[in-house]
């Protein structure tokens, strides 16, 4: 019982002393890249696409980096910081030390990333700031001897093309509505040209259900994830982000995007086994059919690994001599 407490007032203690540091306010503003991203971006594509693609940031790039940045603190910045032996003197266990210390990064770094999920499941579904108003798919067509031939199709909102004098013109499609017509300029051959509406294409601004459930899991627990891995480098070595950073971005990026059994290795693998649904087309143009475990399997697998590796990180941290030099 007095371990329990020692390590939650440990926890409480550091959660108060992290909201304060500027470590906090990089990593606020790392998690809040995806978000801003999306609330920036709906609307321009369809919720889903936008979703899958900040979704991965989130996972790849913010979650990992928010971890090693907050998951540094637990044990080098104490003995960077030569305080380390103030800890230890204490009548409290060197575990609920490190326990304690890695609750408080783990739930800050969790609740960043679970907002920034949250935003880029807004942002992507609502288009805060881009008009949801269908698309227009037109044709650029000249007329020849048999009939309007198309040169041109596209969906977008303004169609160029060239007048008689060779010189790129614009004209705006996006009010035109299905077999609406706009006469041109002749082309630079002297042909007719003209404009026109072939279909409206509305905006999917739905996402699966239970996306966002699953985006905010994982990227909590990705983040919690790379804290304690961080951690643990830190009992060992006094700069840990460079280790951290290699591991995460280079050793992790490697075998999550490896084909064949090594992607198991990997914390980003069951990360996006707990997201990815491989019978949505959006994910299988990422992911080209490949293989992931059932989402259950995922949390169970990180549960376990993240259980031994923090027992494994509480017996180094009570038995290692820390050596601080001048």
């Amino acid at each position: 019982m007095a371990f329990i407490k020692a390590t939650l007032l440990i926890a409480a203690l550091q959660t108060g002393v992290l909201i304060k540091s500027i470590r906090f306010v990089i990593c606020l503003l790392v998690a809040l890249v995806p978000a801003g991203i999306s609330l920036a971006a709906g609307g321009v594509t369809d919720a889903e696409k936008l979703a899958v693609g900040l979704s991965m940031m989130a996972l790849q790039f913010a979650a990992p980096l928010v971890g090693l940045i907050l998951g540094s603190v637990v044990i080098a910045e104490e003995v960077e910081g030569r305080t380390i032996t103030f800890f230890f003197t204490r009548p409290i266990h060197r575990s609920a030390l490190f326990m304690g210390r890695w609750i408080a990064v783990a739930l800050v770094s969790s609740l960043l990333m679970a907002g920034s999920a949250a935003g880029i499941v807004y942002g992507s579904s609502h288009a805060t700031f881009q008009d949801t108003q269908p698309q227009i798919q037109w044709e650029l067509q000249t007329e020849r001897a048999t009939g309007w031939k198309t040169k041109i199709s596209q969906t977008s909102k303004n169609a160029w093309y060239k007048d008689e004098e060779g010189r790129s013109r614009r004209e705006r499609v996006s009010w035109m509505q299905p077999g609406d017509v706009i006469d041109l300029p002749a082309n630079p051959q002297g042909r007719p040209q003209r404009i026109r509406a072939v279909k409206s294409i509305p905006r999917d601004m739905d996402l699966p259900a239970g996306f966002a459930g699953l985006l905010i899991l994982a990227a909590s627990l990705g983040a919690a994830f790379y804290t304690l891995i961080t951690a643990g480098l830190s009992i060992f070595y006094k700069r840990p982000m460079i280790l951290g950073l290699a591991y995460a971005f280079a050793v992790e990026g490697l075998l999550a995007n490896l084909p064949g059994s090594t992607q198991v290795l990997s914390v980003q693998y069951h990360l996006r086994s707990l997201l990815v649904d491989m019978e949505n087309p959006a994910w299988k143009r990422v992911f080209d059919d490949a293989e992931f475990l059932e989402p259950g399997q995922a949390l169970l697998r990180l549960a376990v690994f993240a259980i031994v590796l923090l027992g494994g990180c509480s017996w180094a941290v009570a038995r290692k001599q820390f050596v601080l030099t001048s």
